[in-house]
């Protein structure tokens, strides 16, 4: 290990924390370490991939798991993690890569916690995950052992025959989503994601148009819209967390809900700082 890596250059308390958590694996998933002048790392050399990755401080270590990021992977974790352990989340949007792959995480200050992780090291040795293919249909089978994944096949149901569904569906106007779309841009309202930064020239002009007052409170009848005042451009992502209730959250309430998280997110992160 070059002398510059930063687990060569850490405390011996933070180091030896480092060396428990590798030492939790079975000796038939065992990953090598791989160290950098900032991280350290548990790499399987066969999957040409990491499993987590580890900033060190002088009495902890800020641990990254790199997995998918859904409530079935986050309960399996937290089932797991050791007592005094709290796992957390890096805040949206996430830009890079790195930061896609690896969005939970939890910091470890006590031997006995470092040592406690071995079942959950067990399951990131025993399931896989590819941030190349970073979509939730694929991704997440790939955080399911091998013994679901057959008991999942043996009890998967079949799709695909053509069903006739009826359904009341409210009338939208395309002429009014231009002119909202003119009056407030394409930027999120709510967390400002920019389609057209993000994806280039196939994410120009998409956005969401969300209805302040939802259609359905007009019992069905047809109203005119004022496009400025009654409409706002959200991502599909903060539409769907608006309307997560019913009525829907306002934009203000979302902001704060996402201010909040972003808040405890930091919290967590000075706290293992001052550790």
């Amino acid at each position: 290990m070059a002398e510059k890596s930063k687990h060569a250059r850490t405390s011996s308390h933070s180091r030896l924390l480092c060396d428990l958590m590798l030492a939790g694996f079975a000796h038939d998933s065992e990953p090598t370490r791989k160290s950098t002048v900032t991280w350290c790392g548990a790499h399987i050399k066969q999957r040409k991939s990491a499993l987590y990755w580890v900033l060190h401080s002088k009495g902890h270590l800020e641990v990254f798991l790199r997995c998918e990021d859904t409530p079935e992977i986050r309960d399996q974790i937290i089932e797991l993690l050791p007592e005094g352990i709290k796992l957390g989340a890096r805040p949206y949007p996430r830009s890079a890569n790195w930061a896609k792959s690896t969005p939970l995480f939890f910091f470890v200050r006590t031997e006995q916690q470092a040592s406690d992780l071995r079942p959950l090291l067990q399951l990131l040795s025993s399931t896989r995950f590819d941030p190349g293919r970073n979509n939730r249909r694929e991704v997440g089978k790939n955080w399911i052992t091998n013994s679901e994944v057959v008991a999942a096949r043996s009890e998967a149901a079949e799709e695909g025959a053509t069903i006739s569904v009826l359904i009341n569906r409210y009338e939208r106007n395309r002429k009014n989503r231009k002119l909202c779309l003119k009056a407030h841009g394409t930027l999120c309202s709510v967390c400002k994601f920019d389609f057209l930064a993000v994806y280039g020239e196939v994410g120009r002009g998409y956005i969401h148009v969300h209805h302040l007052k939802p259609l359905k409170a007009l019992g069905g009848k047809s109203q005119k819209i004022d496009p400025i005042n009654d409409l706002r451009p959200v991502c599909p992502n903060c539409h769907e967390m608006l309307h997560q209730c019913d009525p829907p959250h306002t934009i203000e309430q979302l902001r704060t809900i996402m201010a909040s998280a972003r808040d405890e997110i930091s919290g967590m992160r000075e706290a293992g700082s001052e550790a």
